[in-house]
């Protein structure tokens, strides 16, 4: 965890997936629930969604039973780009309430709301399978709405 129980935020961090799979950050974990905005090498995509963390496989994509329990809301979203391994990624994320923007090496990549996600929550660094470095790591919060 880099930081607990936020809102809205400007998060900005630098990845580097050297062997990992997919690497990323999940915003507003609380309860065993987030969004995770990851960085996916062997799909070659950057991916947002709803995550669940389990007891013993970590955090994971919503399934297709959790996205029955919400109401069929829309849980995921990628845009495929070419992720290599070892080279630095910056990724940038501006959260309010259930909107979620975000860039890739300061390129728009999209927009997504998330709804039924954690409004509040920590910041955790995830990665899976293999090893993947963060690095200047900046986090603001943005004023609430009203």
């Amino acid at each position: 965890c880099i930081a607990g129980e936020l809102s809205d935020i400007h998060l900005r961090v630098r990845i580097t997936p050297a062997s990992a799979a997919r690497a990323g950050v999940v915003l507003r974990a609380s309860d065993g629930n987030g969004t995770a905005m990851t960085i996916d090498v062997e799909k070659q995509r950057l991916e947002i969604g709803r995550v669940r963390r389990s007891n013993f496989t970590g955090w994971g994509y919503a399934s297709s039973v959790d996205i029955g329990l919400i109401g069929g809301l829309k849980t995921f979203d990628v845009c495929r780009c070419r992720i290599e391994r070892g080279r630095s990624y910056t990724l940038r994320c501006f959260a309010r309430d259930e909107h979620v923007e975000i860039y890739l090496d300061d390129r728009w990549v999209f927009s997504s709301v998330m709804e039924c996600a954690p409004k509040r929550g920590d910041i955790e660094l995830l990665v899976e399978r293999g090893e993947a470095y963060f690095e200047d790591i900046r986090l603001a919060t943005i004023e609430p709405l009203e």
